[in-house]
């Protein structure tokens, strides 16, 4: 290998986490490489191999790595530098082949401590190359001649041991009254140096001034520092005022004026104590007001103020609303459940549109029981009734084509037999019956059973008639996704598995609804009669529960849409 670089140390600042450092130089054994921890204060800690940390990457060119057993923290810095032995270990034998590749890493080991010693040289205190006389830095003197001196540079620029920093001589006047000795230390006792530490440069004669730079150099300017004391003492003092005033705009009592020492303008100007004061006050009559906006919003545990309640009250019910005689909250009056007043005397919403439906279905049972027994004109004998049923003793029809009432007597059809002895006279206009009552009866028609009375209020439907109640049809339950159009208009259907849309007993211009609850996601398909859009298709084939509306516009075939899914299910 060639050895390309003089780098030889890496250095790295820790973050708590990181324990693999990069030594990207050459090295050949573990010990090779020195790691020396620093902590935050500067103290250094040279870490231990195989206990503080592992090498790994040994004789390589940049693969080098050094893994630290704990992660260094943060503010600690990992120094790693390569010191190898200075040392050759390798031996040539006589009469071998050259070793060249050992050749080589000797002189790899000797290049990389070549460049050991000249890193020592230059980390070292040392004359420039410019230097241009060569003095005499060698030191003779014993431990006990060194201890406690300093070394310095004599006159000839030569190394020695010298003395101490100085010796302390007292205090004199700035124009000494003693000679002294090189590095004497003196005080001065003259006020326009009072206090100053002078050191002596080399031996001064008595009568020598201490700022005589030629003799003394300043060690401590404390007459300056005492007048920086002074002037700190008084930025001290105007600081002290400064803190008060300032306390006093932040702390000073509520309706209490700033004074005009602190800056202020005797009239409008308060701390902020005051304005927190008169802003929590606000906030608390907010808080009042908010309290009380609630309460007309949602209170149900009785009035609000002296007379009235609140709104949700009168929505949902609440004391003093729903259990008040003339009262009642409007959810009440909608949906309370059918022969239970409301306010003791009323009934709801819901009361009177029940007893519709029921005066409807009753009225739509008497009807298809008329059907059922009289079958109309027909041309010949019928086999079954108008809803497809097998026929019942009693059934009547008319003849068409013999213009003969017939009866069905359990087996076959017989002719009505006509006798003139009580016969109704279309000139009386049935005036002649011997009893009405009873003639009804056997027709079928008694009223107040099998058909209503009359009532102006009945619909009619060859005029216009105003609807001033609610009118509801009975929902029938048909889960099988078949609907028979004879049995009703609307239906509930909850299928149990997949299934096709389908339609019975279709009526031109029959119409109705569906409420499908399909929570279960069954697929859902349409009979070849059911006329429904894919997008209706796959929307109710998803789970969820839809209004389904249906319509026969020829009797054979029936148009279906479907909503979105809802989530309630109106039932």
């Amino acid at each position: 290998m060639t050895v390309s670089t003089t780098a030889s140390r890496k250095t790295y600042s820790g973050n708590g986490s990181t324990v693999d450092f990069s030594f990207p130089y050459k090295f050949f054994a573990d010990g090779d490489l020195v790691v020396v921890l620093i902590d935050s204060s500067g103290t250094e800690t040279t870490q231990v191999l195989n206990t503080d940390y592992t090498v790994s990457g040994e004789g390589t060119d940049t693969s080098g790595q050094v893994s630290m057993s704990t992660a260094p923290a943060s503010g600690e810095t990992l120094v790693i530098y390569r010191s190898l032995d200075l040392t050759q270990d390798v031996d040539y034998i006589s009469g071998d082949a050259f070793p060249a590749e050992t050749h080589e890493q000797a002189l790899d080991r000797l290049t990389l401590i070549a460049q050991q010693l000249d890193s020592t040289k230059t980390r070292s205190v040392r004359l420039a190359d410019s230097v241009a006389d060569d003095p005499n830095l060698e030191i003779t003197e014993s431990a006990a001649n060194r201890a406690n001196k300093v070394i310095s540079f004599d006159s000839t620029g030569d190394l020695q041991v010298t003395q101490e920093l100085g010796v302390y001589q007292g205090t004199d006047t700035t124009t000494t009254t003693a000679a002294y000795n090189e590095r004497d230390l003196v005080k001065s006792t003259t006020t326009a140096q009072l206090n100053n530490v002078y050191i002596a440069l080399q031996d001064s004669p008595a009568g020598t001034a201490l700022t005589n730079t030629s003799y003394w150099a300043l060690l401590v300017d404390a007459a300056s520092a005492s007048s920086a004391q002074t002037a700190a003492e008084t930025a001290q003092s105007a600081a002290e005022d400064a803190q008060g005033y300032a306390e006093e705009w932040a702390t000073k009592a509520e309706d209490s004026l700033i004074s005009t020492d602190a800056g202020g303008d005797g009239s409008t100007d308060y701390s902020s104590l005051h304005h927190a004061a008169k802003a929590s006050a606000s906030a608390s009559n907010a808080a009042t007001s908010e309290s009380n906006a609630a309460d007309w919003a949602v209170k149900t545990d009785g009035i609000v103020d002296s007379t009235d309640y609140a709104a949700k009250a009168w929505s949902i019910g609440g004391t003093g609303v729903t259990d008040t005689a003339s009262a009642g909250a409007a959810k009440e009056w909608a949906t309370k459940a059918e022969d239970s007043t409301v306010d003791g005397t009323e009934y709801s919403a819901k009361h009177y549109a029940a007893k519709a439906a029921a005066s409807a279905a009753a009225a739509a049972t008497s009807a298809d029981d008329f059907d059922d027994r009289y079958l109309g004109p027909k041309s010949s004998d019928p086999t079954l009734d108008n809803d497809g049923d097998a026929l019942t003793t009693g059934d009547l029809y008319f003849n068409t084509s013999s213009n003969l009432m017939k009866v069905y007597n359990g087996s076959s059809w017989d002719q009505v037999a006509i006798s003139s002895t009580g016969l109704l006279t279309v000139a009386n206009n049935l005036s002649d019956l011997n009893d009405a009552a009873t003639a009804r009866t056997n027709l079928g028609v008694q009223i107040g059973v099998d058909v209503q009375a009359y009532d102006a209020d009945t619909l009619k439907a060859d005029v216009a008639d105003t609807i001033t109640a609610s009118m509801r049809g009975t929902v029938t339950t048909d889960n099988d996704l078949s609907f028979d159009m004879n049995a009703t208009n609307n239906f509930s259907c909850t299928p149990t598995g997949t299934g096709a849309l389908t339609f019975t007993n279709i009526t031109s211009g029959q119409s109705g609804n569906i409420y499908l609850d399909n929570s279960g996601g069954h697929v859902i398909s349409a009979a070849a009669t059911t006329f429904i859009s894919a997008a209706d298709l796959t929307k109710i084939s998803t789970a969820g529960k839809y209004f389904v509306s249906y319509y026969s516009a020829d009797g054979t075939n029936v148009l279906v849409s479907a909503s979105s899914a809802v989530t309630a299910s109106g039932v």
